[in-house]
């Protein structure tokens, strides 16, 4: 059973976020995720908070990342858990690494961020793992900002959809605008 740490962004020393980075590109090296503009040609937000996955030997192996914002959600301000960054070395795809990471940072933005739900633009290759965590395809198209003006997520990445988990209940409905660069 893998056992995430949880650390704030800011607080990690220049080898963690090495370490981060050398594992976010083994991850991407061997996905078919990556196209002309897409993770690279999208400024993102970066996370506050991260769920690290390290093998006992203490090599990182995963990792997923959590921001707080208010979004607008059906036209009313939600706060939500900004869930990003989530990424398995790909020698432990398919061990439950991603799953430990990304369960972990759902109980702390409901319990400790006190969000509404937690929302994260779900890759190809992530959208089965996290329907089988209990996430939600958001039913309403999502708009983010980019420094060249506003994007709709939902047409120029219809392959990677928004997912919600929520915190209080039923998740809110309609168009999701979320205020600020996506994560």
């Amino acid at each position: 059973m893998w056992r995430p740490e949880l650390r704030r962004r800011a607080e990690l020393s220049a080898t963690e976020v090495a370490e981060l980075a050398e594992l976010g590109r083994r991850s991407w090296a061997a996905s078919d995720e990556p196209d002309a503009r897409y993770p690279g040609g999208i400024v993102w937000s970066p996370p506050t908070w991260l769920a690290l996955v390290r093998e006992p030997g203490g090599r990182l192996v995963g990792r997923a990342g959590v921001l707080e914002r208010a979004v607008l959600w059906g036209g009313v301000p939600v706060l939500v858990g900004g869930v990003s960054s989530v990424s398995t070395d790909p020698d432990y795809r398919g061990q439950g690494v991603a799953s430990a990471a990304v369960s972990t940072l759902a109980t702390f933005l409901c319990q400790e961020l006190r969000a509404t739900a937690g929302l994260l633009l779900a890759s190809r290759m992530g959208t089965p793992v996290y329907r089988r965590l209990g996430w939600q395809v958001v039913d309403g198209p999502l708009q983010c900002e980019q420094p060249d003006g506003p994007l709709l997520w939902t047409t120029a990445f219809p392959d990677k959809p928004a997912m919600a988990w929520t915190c209080t209940g039923a998740l809110p409905t309609g168009p999701v605008d979320l205020q600020g660069l996506p994560w």
